[in-house]
């Protein structure tokens, strides 16, 4: 970057008193910014990348106050660039004398897609630029990313030491029957054959996360901490001073855990008896059954894939690693 693109950019920072999404502006006058980590990693993840302007004070009206050490400025971001990222990051980095200070300009280049997202080692989270902050990703948020590859599979990864003896017999058989209903190709098929073909189970006999998860006896023998934990915020301002009362958890396969979870926000909430229009009394639950099933069974299905998508992660980069 050359004195007069960089006179430009800061104008319009000035004018906008501003950071944006695609520029950063550092202090940097007493050594090399520590937000700076977190930033890198926010434009690796943004469309079309961003830049980082060090030595520019943006609390004193975007004041040019030059970088501490213009050499060791630019060593340290190559070092942040190759070695404190999960895959290493292309950044120009150029030193510019500007308003009679030496300001070090770092532009980021956009990660390659199928290494997104790129996450900061030392904490393991990654970040990505929105306006003029950078934020960290959800457990959702990467899941998205990862499904954007293209390549996503880590609900079908087998599990080592499963079989078809890990599957609960009777959610089985309702998964069989419903296949069945709905494919004139799968009910001509016998009961081995669907679970092969519909990804429950390999040709090695063991079983899908999926399939686990689903239809099997006990996830939680290969997955224990894929459970719900519910309980009742306390309101109470007895001795006790308890923070939550009625606390519970539920294991076993998803079908299983959400139907034990219904039963407990059913018993945990209020039921009013009403006079219908036709004349008739009923009971009504505070909270609509069919809502209440709706909303359980999205957190379940999204918490499980973020927490399968961790674990999947996780496993992928210690096979980099030892790849590498």
């Amino acid at each position: 970057m050359d004195e007069t693109s960089l006179k430009e950019i800061l104008d319009a920072l000035r004018l906008e008193q501003s950071d944006n999404r695609q520029y950063e502006v550092k202090t940097a006058a007493n050594g090399f910014p520590k937000t700076a980590a977190k930033t890198i990693c926010a434009f690796a993840n943004t469309p079309g990348g961003g830049t980082i302007i060090f030595g520019v004070d943006e609390k004193r009206d975007f004041t040019v106050a030059g970088v501490y050490d213009a050499k060791n400025c630019q060593q340290t971001l190559a070092n942040y660039a190759q070695r404190e990222y999960s895959i290493p990051i292309l950044v120009d980095i150029s030193k510019v004398p500007f308003e009679e200070k030496i300001v070090v300009v770092a532009d980021v280049h956009e990660a390659k897609k199928n290494m997104k997202p790129v996450r900061y080692k030392k904490t393991d989270s990654s970040f990505i630029r929105q306006y003029d902050s950078d934020f960290e990703l959800s457990g959702l948020e990467e899941l998205m990313f990862e499904s954007n590859q293209g390549i996503v599979r880590y609900d079908e990864e087998p599990i080592s030491n499963s079989s078809v003896a890990d599957l609960n017999q009777t959610l089985v058989d309702g998964y069989i029957d419903n296949r069945k209903r709905y494919s004139d190709v799968l009910a001509g098929l016998g009961n081995d054959d669907i679970l092969l073909r519909t990804g429950v189970t390999y040709n090695t006999g063991e079983l899908s996360v999926a399939g686990l998860l689903a239809l099997g006896i006990y996830p939680q023998q290969h997955f224990p901490n894929y459970t719900i934990k519910a309980s009742v915020r306390s309101h109470s301002k007895t001795s006790l001073d308890a923070r939550a009362v009625n606390v519970m958890s539920f294991d076993g396969p998803i079908p299983t855990m959400l139907e034990n979870a219904l039963r407990w926000v059913a018993s945990n909430s209020n039921a009013y008896t009403m006079d219908l229009s036709d004349g008739n009394v009923a009971s009504v639950g505070e909270y609509p059954a069919v809502s209440t099933r709706e909303l359980l069974a999205n957190a379940l299905i999204h918490k499980l894939c973020q927490a399968i998508h961790k674990e999947w992660y996780a496993k992928k980069n210690i096979m980099q690693s030892k790849a590498a």
